[in-house]
């Protein structure tokens, strides 16, 4: 297992050791403009570069590479589905059902109210600030005290060491 490094001309040997891959080149540019680069990876299973043809593996040796490998192909590819629900549910449009709520917010104060409410669990605090909406008397009053919520919420960036 090594440093996958994608090109899109060829190259030479890699100076760090690294294996490099051209077929995916086109992929990882457009892929790299769609999403975060957590999200894009490759997995190269067979490298020709350097290899004289008589030494390519055969489909057989190929099949039993990757099934040797599975738990782990597999634990990498769950791995990434699991951020990529992650990161769809942060970029998910919140949807407001303002009737529930039961005040009247402009259409400003609903942008500032889905705001504060991506800030929020992007901040991972529990609950849902739209259960709280409920206990103001005005929008506008919510607002500045939701605001007030995650504003003053510390981080400690320490949390995971």
């Amino acid at each position: 297992s090594n440093t996958l490094t994608t090109v899109d001309v060829p190259q030479g040997t890699m100076a760090d050791g690294s294996l490099y891959d051209m077929e995916a080149s086109g992929f990882f540019q457009i892929a790299s403009r769609l999403s975060s680069s957590e999200l894009v990876s490759m997995v190269k299973i067979v490298s020709d570069h350097g290899v004289d043809q008589s030494s390519f593996p055969s489909r057989d040796q190929v099949s039993d590479w990757i099934k040797d490998h599975e738990v782990g192909l597999r634990q990498l590819a769950d791995s990434m589905l699991a951020l990529s629900a992650e990161e769809s549910q942060r970029l998910e449009p919140i949807e407001l059902d303002l009737a529930t709520l039961g005040l009247h917010f402009t259409v400003t104060q609903q942008h500032q109210l889905r705001t504060i409410c991506r800030r929020w669990n992007a901040l991972g605090l529990a609950g849902s600030p739209l259960a709280k909406v409920s206990a103001y008397p005005t929008a506008s009053d919510a607002l500045k005290s939701l605001r007030q919520q995650v504003d003053g919420e510390i981080i400690d960036w320490t949390q995971n060491e």
